[in-house]
């Protein structure tokens, strides 16, 4: 979730310092709805639009107001549909970020995996 973060500060957005209920007192994630916003690729890759169950680690948020221009919004919270849980670049070929942490759900619910398989898909064939 940093990465998207940081991705996001990169390329010339900010952050808002601080959200509450996005992150547990505990090593323990929270978890919350998070709105794949149609026509994205990040719904192309889930096979999904609407609500998709995400893990929540984070106290920082990436908003509307934030997000960095030439990055456009694929998933929103459904508590808070001000706040970016997935952004993607509106020129890159196949440039997604998110605020969770896939590689820890992805055994809940299969889709997750679909980030990391399209992503290499994608690197492969930049190769060819």
């Amino acid at each position: 979730c940093r990465g998207m973060q940081v991705l996001n500060i990169a390329a010339g957005g900010a952050l808002l310092q601080h959200i509450d209920g996005h992150r547990s007192p505990t090593d323990r994630a929270n978890y919350h709805n998070v709105n794949v916003c149609a026509g994205t690729l990040l719904a192309g890759v889930l096979g999904q639009t609407g609500p998709l169950s995400t893990n929540t680690y984070h106290h920082q948020a990436v908003t509307l107001d934030t997000l960095a221009n030439g990055f456009r919004p694929s998933g929103l919270t459904v508590e808070s549909p001000t706040l970016v849980e997935a952004m993607e670049s509106e020129t890159a070929r196949w440039a997604v970020a998110v605020q969770w942490h896939p590689e820890r759900f992805y055994e809940l619910d299969p889709r997750h995996q679909r980030l990391f398989s399209q992503f290499i898909a994608a690197a492969t064939n930049d190769k060819q």
